[in-house]
């Protein structure tokens, strides 16, 4: 922001970056889950190792709180005076 960003470039940026992370990271759990979905079968009562409503309710919840928990604090920074950092630092 100092070299001319707006507030709204940086938060887009971050939450860019973080999103890709969080859906890489929400794909390859999905992946690894339903890979070892057989081997704790018989510790899952009253759903099945490959119940599609499962595994898209917990993908979305993740989503979710990854999404926002990458939006609170890049919303936090796009606030931050420039200047003010900068001298602090």
């Amino acid at each position: 922001m100092v070299l001319g960003a707006r507030s709204a470039d940086v938060l887009l940026l971050v939450l860019r970056q973080g999103t890709l992370a969080v859906v890489l990271g929400a794909i390859w759990g999905i992946v690894v889950a339903a890979a070892l979905s057989r081997v704790i079968g018989n510790l899952l009562f009253g759903v099945s190792p490959s119940d599609i409503n499962t595994f898209s309710s917990v993908l979305i919840f993740i989503l979710a709180v990854g999404v926002a928990s990458i939006y609170v604090p890049a919303r936090r920074a796009s606030k931050l005076d420039p200047s003010a950092v900068l001298i602090n630092e």
